[in-house]
């Protein structure tokens, strides 16, 4: 914390500009060097200045600089951001020229973020926002990041947790002055931690829903050999990325691939036809078959219309499974088609492509369905860290509901407290941090 640090902002390779950012103590001292001036810039505003190296004089370019002392900046410390040039040169030879700066080093994956943190400026869960805006595919995930950042979470968090604190320091009141008049023998906390429990349970909930749009919806595709999976696989994703073959048994592995459906991610999943074999290889193709197909959202279950009955046995439309009957070119044009009627049974050709666009405006309305509360901004967790955290603090208050001994219950309540507080980053901070920060965007 102590030192000070910098990192680019912008991708390495050709652009227009590149963007280098400092933070720390050292920050007004090195911008002086760069510079050559004993006159910092206004704070806050962009200025134009030659910038040099400090080691050789020599001048690297020029800049706009933005200077942004402590503690008004995402830090809390002193920060400046130079602008230069763009190109994969000009990164190099700003890099190389920062780095021999005495009391200045590259700055970790996340530091900035970590810093702005530990100084109070935003909370984890608001750090956590910022990464997944970044890493966000489709608008949908854009958006929910973007409420995240806006607190999101974070609010209801703090109101469970002064609520538990209020609730807690009764009891502690009680058992420490039980003995004294004005204190009541008993105290009944259930309404007040019912109440938590009950907010609790709906985040986790919403949250559950929120994560077709966070990590996607997953859709396996499954079904005998030769029916067609791969060839509708390709058909959907526009790409030749499963090998199609007569032979069957021909895929092997679990092939994915990520798709946009109308702002929506969906995770397509081809798998190895289901059967009978005795191929070593084959047979764990279908193993993880069946693993893909137990974790998926949607299960489409393909078959080729040419082999089979004109009846579809219902099993087949319970919970997430639908049937999609491919191969409808091969059919004879007068032939009618005498199968129930089923919202859950699609009819396609991936050869020709018929009947596909229906299948994704079905699945495209599945997902606005699961999701339709989302418009109304209510809280919900992003992440499987936060969801972790939220059910392991409901579990806490659910024990302390139950149990009689007031001690045991404080207890209980302290380890919710301290769930809540995992979450926004306030305790453990050096355990959390480390992990989540390694995947953050050097720069952050």
């Amino acid at each position: 914390m102590h030192e000070t640090i910098f990192a680019p902002v912008t991708a390495y390779g050709t652009s227009a500009i590149s963007v280098f950012r400092f933070s720390g103590n050292r920050s007004k001292n090195i911008l002086k060097e760069l510079i050559k001036s004993n006159k910092i810039p206004l704070a806050r505003k962009l200025v134009l200045k030659k910038v040099f190296n400090p080691a050789t004089n020599e001048l690297l370019d020029v800049c706009l600089i933005c200077w942004m002392p402590k503690p008004n900046s995402f830090t809390g410390e002193d920060c400046f951001e130079v602008q230069c040039h763009g190109g994969i040169a000009t990164m190099q030879a700003f890099t190389e020229a920062f780095s021999r700066i005495k009391g200045l080093r590259f700055a970790e994956a996340g530091e900035f973020s970590k810093r702005a943190i530990i100084n109070g400026k935003i909370d984890l869960v608001q750090a956590e926002a910022i990464n997944e805006i970044i890493l966000a595919e489709t608008e949908k995930q854009r958006k929910l990041n973007l409420q995240q950042l806006n607190k999101g979470l974070s609010i209801p968090i703090n109101l469970w947790r002064n609520n538990i604190i209020n609730t807690l320091s009764k009891i502690e009141a009680a058992i420490d002055f039980s003995d004294e008049d004005g204190v009541p023998e008993k105290i009944d906390i259930r309404t007040e931690i019912k109440k938590i429990s009950k907010d609790i349970t709906k985040v986790v909930e919403k949250g559950n829903k929120y994560e077709l749009i966070t990590t996607g919806t997953k859709i396996a595709l499954t079904g005998p050999p030769n029916s067609g999976k791969s060839s509708l696989f390709n058909s959907i994703i526009k790409k030749q990325k499963s090998i199609v073959t007569k032979i069957p048994g021909t895929t092997r592995d679990v092939v994915e691939k990520k798709i946009n459906l109308r702002g929506s991610l969906v995770i397509l999943l081809d798998t190895a036809g289901i059967r009978e074999t005795k191929n070593l290889v084959e047979k764990e193709g279908i193993k993880k078959a069946k693993k893909a197909i137990k974790e998926a959202d949607i299960v489409l279950k393909i078959a080729d219309i040419s082999k089979i009955n004109n009846k579809i046995e219902t099993r087949f439309f319970k919970n997430k499974n639908w049937v999609v009957l491919n191969k409808i070119d091969k059919l004879k044009k007068e032939k009618s088609l005498k199968y129930q009627k089923n919202e859950n049974i699609f009819f396609v050709s991936a050869k020709t492509g018929k009947g596909i666009k229906g299948l994704l405006k079905k699945i495209h309305q599945h997902i606005l369905n699961e999701t339709k509360e989302e418009e109304r901004g209510d809280y919900f967790f992003t992440n499987e860290r936060q969801k972790r955290d939220l059910k392991k603090a409901l579990a806490n208050l659910q024990r302390a509901v139950e149990e009689k001994d007031e001690e045991i219950v404080a207890e209980y309540l302290r380890a919710a407290s301290g769930n809540l507080e995992r979450i926004l980053g306030k305790i453990d901070i050096e355990d959390v941090l480390g992990d989540i920060f390694s995947s953050f965007c050097i720069g952050k």
